[in-house]
């Protein structure tokens, strides 16, 4: 084995073989006074060293390098080794310096499902970008009520000036905060002032004091470098995530699905026959699963969560497995809505089981406490019963509360998020094992849990519950796969009750492509001919989604207002084709669009929707001269590329 010091400025080997012009950085723990850092010590791509701080505490760090990636995953254990009580701590999860390159650095962030106190309204804030020069510093963080994705996404991206940067983010479901420092803000954070950029990575509001012996897992932490600026370093970080993160689905990964889902349109008013219809019309679209969301339990939603093992006998006298069967029967793949964590006052769970719950008396919910093993336990059995009973293979879990009241109300120092979270997975994890072809939609009133934690077992996310309007469901989609692999980008189409086919057009079905294609509501109330045109929509997504796994190019500026139009592309790895979306709410008869990331030779160019395209073009042309593109107000259009 070797050993390598990384107690002055060299950086670890680990970090020269994959931070390129970055290589000098320096990666640690933590910069508190009193911790010393070890010898790293080296096993193929793993490397190992331990930090001692003060009072007898420990933190065993091991990175493991993924090579092809540029990328690396580091986990660390905080250890009491003395035979006192150690001091408190904040765990840092990270903290790494940047070489200096003489010009400030630039941070590239994306927001997460921000609650803005508005509906649907066009442009949304929800997963736009913020790209920042960091003169002084810059804080990213979580919500203060402890869903991980509420304010920022957890991950963030830092580049120097020639375009060569790190991303990072913490594989972590709970409260977080990214901190950004220069030279210009020194403070103690700095073993010297020789460097560029601190980068800090902390759990938000986490206080830790350990037994004697004690020990503890903290996060596990991600991070890449990549060169090119921030359109090549988003790009390594959704290849990153595809290719190391993203949950497997029967071991293979996901192909973004399309579904049916039915709270947009019908909320808890229906019942069986009315659902039985809404499978017929899913089925005619051609749709892979059809899952029944929040309305199908006692009490209803969300006064009735908590009553998971009660069926509304109102709605499904003879319970939901005759359901099941209808939908497998029309050869879909049946879904059911939970929201476990939570339960109303009153409902069956809290009931039977009061203490697995924290029970704040001003909060009209409680919340499971998932800290605990026998709540886990409890959990893991109900799922792993009613999964195999119903045939369950999707379930949108939801969680429509915030955390940080709870956490605070069991310890007020909130040690418990390590374990509610690591709880968490644990219940995630095994379920999976025991249902690996069970897809998991993590959700939070829209995306607000979304980052690496719920990714790595959650297959795909509802980004945003204002979805309503195609304009801002393709919007909130293109801007989402900035960073975000398009399976986590669901969004769907919305059929109100009874309306039939007003105001469903092309442009409602182009809008929910650039992720997964969902339907929601009454379906079932479409004419023949409206269902005919969605299950050639359907046809056609399910021939070009592979392509939303390439790589992701913002062919324009994000839109600031109704007169600029929007338009990304993504682009196969191997550059053979291409799947370039443009839409328009009003403004310029036409646009010229200079494609990005093609090879050099000749493409056939095809379209659904807008003025059609059947042409042949070169790649060089289409990058340098770019594609003539018209729309009509409130119009889209997919453009299809494939080498010749």
């Amino acid at each position: 084995m070797n050993q390598t010091s990384h107690t002055d400025k060299s950086s670890l080997a680990a970090l020269e073989g994959i931070a390129g012009p970055l290589g000098s950085s320096v990666l640690r723990f933590t910069s508190q006074p009193g911790w010393q850092p070890g010898p790293a010590v080296s096993a193929g791509n793993s490397f190992a060293w331990t930090e001692v701080g003060p009072g007898g505490l420990e933190a065993k760090c091991r990175l493991e390098v993924v090579a092809a990636s540029q990328a690396a995953r580091m986990e660390i254990e905080l250890v009491n080794a003395s035979a006192e009580v150690s001091p408190t701590i904040n765990p840092h999860g990270l903290h790494l310096w940047l070489s200096d390159p003489g010009t400030p650095y630039s941070a590239f962030r994306l927001y997460g499902s921000v609650d803005d106190g508005l509906d649907d309204h066009y442009p949304q804030v929800s997963f736009t970008s913020q790209e920042s020069v960091v003169y002084g510093g810059l804080r990213s963080r979580s919500s203060t009520g402890g869903r991980s994705s509420e304010r920022n996404l957890p991950i963030t991206l830092v580049a120097d000036a020639a375009g060569n940067g790190v991303w990072f983010g913490l594989e972590w479901s709970g409260a977080w905060s990214h901190k950004l420092k220069t030279p210009f803000g020194v403070d103690e954070i700095y073993p010297t002032k020789d460097y560029g950029m601190a980068v800090e990575v902390a759990l938000q509001g986490v206080l830790v004091q350990l037994q004697p012996g004690e020990s503890v897992k903290l996060p596990a932490l991600h991070l890449g470098f990549f060169d090119g600026g921030f359109e090549k370093g988003t790009n390594s970080v959704r290849r990153y995530l595809r290719d190391q993160v993203c949950a497997k689905l029967n071991g293979l990964p996901l192909v973004p699905p399309t579904s049916y889902n039915s709270w947009f349109g019908l909320g808890n008013e229906f019942d069986e026959s009315l659902v039985k219809r809404q499978v017929d019309r899913a089925a005619e679209l051609g749709l892979e699963y059809f899952n029944l969301d929040a309305g199908w339990f006692a009490g209803v939603f969300p006064s009735g969560c908590g009553n998971w093992d009660i069926v509304d006998a109102k709605a499904f006298p003879n319970g939901l497995k005759p359901l099941a069967d209808y939908v497998r029967s029309k050869g879909m793949k049946f879904g059911l809505f939970i929201e476990p964590e939570r339960a109303g006052h009153g409902t069956s769970w809290p009931t039977k089981h009061p203490e697995f719950y924290i029970n704040i008396g001003k909060r009209d919910s409680l919340l499971m406490n998932l800290a605990r093993k026998d709540a886990q336990d409890f959990l893991i059995e109900f799922l792993d019963q009613w999964i195999s009973e119903l045939g369950i293979k999707w379930s949108r879990w939801d969680l429509n509360t915030d955390l940080i009241s709870f956490w605070k109300e069991v310890d007020p120092n909130e040690r418990v998020q390590l374990d509610y979270i690591a709880g968490l997975y644990r219940v995630w994890d095994e379920v999976q094992k025991r249902h690996p072809d069970w897809v998991l939609e993590i959700t939070a009133s829209g995306g607000r849990r979304v980052d690496i934690g719920s990714m790595k077992r959650g297959h795909t996310c509802w980004l945003i519950d204002s979805s309503v309007s195609p304009q801002v469901s393709r919007f909130t989609q293109l801007q989402a796969n900035r960073l975000l692999p398009a399976q986590y980008c669901n969004l769907a189409i919305v059929a109100f009750r009874e309306r039939g086919d007003a105001n469903i057009g092309d442009h409602d079905a182009l809008a929910r492509m650039a992720g997964a294609m969902c339907f929601s509501g009454d379906i079932a109330a479409w004419s023949e001919t409206l269902t005919k045109k969605m299950a050639g929509h359907v046809a056609y997504y399910k021939g070009i989604r592979h392509l939303l796994d390439g790589d992701y190019f913002r062919i324009l500026p994000t839109p600031v207002g109704v007169n600029d139009w929007d338009a990304g592309a993504f682009v196969s790895r191997d550059k053979k084709e291409c799947l370039l979306f443009v839409f328009k709410v009003q403004g310029p008869d036409s646009q010229t669009l200079r494609l990005k990331g093609l090879e050099a030779g000749q493409y056939q160019v095809s379209s659904r929707g807008g003025e059609p395209l059947d042409i042949q073009r070169s790649g060089q042309q289409l990058m340098e001269e770019g594609l003539a593109v018209r729309l009509d107000n409130n119009e889209g259009t997919a453009i299809h590329l494939r080498l010749i």
